[in-house]
């Protein structure tokens, strides 16, 4: 935009811009997730075990995954006017083994709460509250592709945010033939690393890249 405030951090990320309403921190979910050794349980035709969570709320809805063991996949989502339905498959690093870690997820949602009278707050146009210093802003550090990795502050905890998908199409020859793989995403500490993994027997339009996009969203305390 032309004029008006626009913060931005050390990455040239915008924190803040009075023309958006920043969204916040909602809540976290610790989910088990185990994945076997074989398949069944596995379904057939897939690379790891495929699980939902379902998130009520608008439009605005975000999810971010934390997984240290597993590599994560984000499916698909779809919205049904009041609640969300998020789609993930979790495939072990090595294949034939069974794993099972505590999975974080990350619910960002536009905040609509009553926070503190101090500190620093930004309203747009229409009077609308779009920052609030005193509230659980979502901290997006930088954007990155899904085959980069990414390293932090010392002391800090970073979680990625899937903003465009990462799979892409590899011509493994006859009998298989194209078959889709992604870019997949892991966090431990102040560190995201990237994994290409193979979603199984899932077929592709043909052989093409495509890297995807993440926000590194900083969760520490959360």
């Amino acid at each position: 935009m032309a004029d008006g405030l626009i913060v931005y951090n050390e990455f040239n990320t915008v924190q803040i811009d009075e023309t958006w309403r920043n969204m916040g921190f909602r809540e976290k979910r610790s989910v088990s997730v185990s994945v076997a050794a074989t398949s069944p349980p596995v379904p057939a035709g897939y690379g790891g075990q495929p699980m939902a969570i379902t998130v009520s709320g608008g439009e605005e809805v975000l999810v971010a995954c934390r997984a240290s063991a597993l590599h994560p996949v984000m499916l698909h989502s779809y919205f049904d006017g009041g609640t969300w339905t998020f789609n993930w498959m979790f495939i072990t690093n090595l294949v034939g083994e069974a794993v099972t870690e505590t999975v974080d997820f990350y619910v960002f949602d536009i905040l609509t709460g009553s926070y503190s009278d101090f500190g620093l707050k930004v309203y747009d146009a229409s009077s609308r509250l779009v920052f609030d210093s005193s509230a659980p802003i979502i901290k997006a550090v930088r954007f990155l592709g899904c085959d980069t990795g990414f390293t932090g502050a010392p002391g800090r905890t970073y979680a990625p945010l899937i903003m465009r998908a990462p799979f892409f199409g590899v011509n493994l020859g006859l009998p298989a033939g194209n078959r889709l793989f992604a870019h997949c995403l892991r966090s431990s500490g102040n560190s995201i690393t990237s994994a290409v993994k193979s979603l199984g027997a899932f077929g592709a339009s043909g052989a093409y890249g495509n890297v995807g996009e993440y926000a590194v969203i900083d969760v520490t305390g959360y």
